[in-house]
């Protein structure tokens, strides 16, 4: 009996968890941003040209944890993910904003701008990966979505929120 009431509550709560991954995957893609640019050790300006070197390797341990991140999302979507797997990403992905946030600086310092986002990843995350204009618009009504604002920008207090979640 006790078996049974801790199998439906583990359950439950890994259904709370797992709709709260759909509700909210962009926090997941933003705090992936944090992380990396945090790692980094220094302040990014996303609104700079850069020295062209390609994608930032990073070996810190902190980069483990967002690395580990992305599989947990994908076995939750097929079903096999545990409550601390999608625990820890989540706590992953809310410290990444906030190092995304403290480390980097677009064109006006309260807001970032979609092409800024997309230079910032093309640029020391994805190499010869291009963002297409389609796919950076889809990700800003997302972000409309489930965190609000405007379509054209995602600001500091949006980045927080996506923490909270």
């Amino acid at each position: 009996m006790y078996f049974q009431s801790f199998k439906t509550a583990f359950a439950s709560r890994l259904r709370l968890r797992r709709s709260r991954v759909r509700k909210h995957g962009v926090a997941l893609a933003v705090s992936a941003l944090a992380t990396v640019s945090t790692l980094s050790s220094c302040s990014v300006s996303t609104n700079d040209g850069g020295d062209g070197q390609g994608p930032l390797k990073l070996t810190l341990p902190q980069t483990d944890c967002l690395a580990r991140a992305f599989p947990v999302v994908q076995s939750y979507f097929q079903g096999t993910s545990n409550v601390s797997e999608v625990g820890e990403a989540f706590n992953c992905a809310s410290e990444a904003v906030t190092m995304f946030t403290a480390n980097t600086q677009g064109a006006n310092p309260d807001y970032y701008t979609p092409k800024e986002i997309r230079s910032f990843l093309e640029q020391f995350f994805l190499g010869d990966i291009k963002i297409s204009d389609s796919l950076l618009s889809e990700a800003m009504r997302l972000k409309q979505v489930l965190l609000g604002g405007a379509i054209d920008k995602i600001t500091r207090q949006e980045l927080a929120q996506a923490q909270t979640v």
